[in-house]
C-alpha cells in the first residue's frame, strides 16, 4: 500500500479506479488479486470509507501516487 498509494483524512478516490490499479498491480508483481467484495472489506477493516456519491462511489481517506494514475 506505501508503495503506490498516499493516506490523509482528506484525500479521496474514485473506488473503481482504485481496485481496477490494485488488480494491475498484483498482475505486475504475480501476487493473488483478491476478489472486489473481499478487497473493500479488508480497506473498511483499515479505516477507509466507501460511500455512493453523484460522481461514483468513492473511497474516503486514500487515493493512488499520481504516478500511478492513467
Amino acid at each position: 500500500m506505501d508503495e503506490c498509494c498516499e493516506v490523509d483524512p482528506a484525500f479521496t478516490q474514485k473506488s473503481g479506479e482504485f481496485y481496477e490499479e490494485y488488480r494491475a498491480y498484483c498482475a505486475r508483481n504475480g501476487e493473488y488479486a483478491r476478489s472486489t467484495s473481499d478487497f473493500y472489506k479488508a480497506l473498511s477493516t483499515a479505516g477507509f470509507e466507501k460511500r455512493k456519491t453523484k460522481t461514483g462511489i468513492m473511497l474516503y481517506g486514500i487515493r493512488l501516487k499520481s504516478e500511478f494514475i492513467d
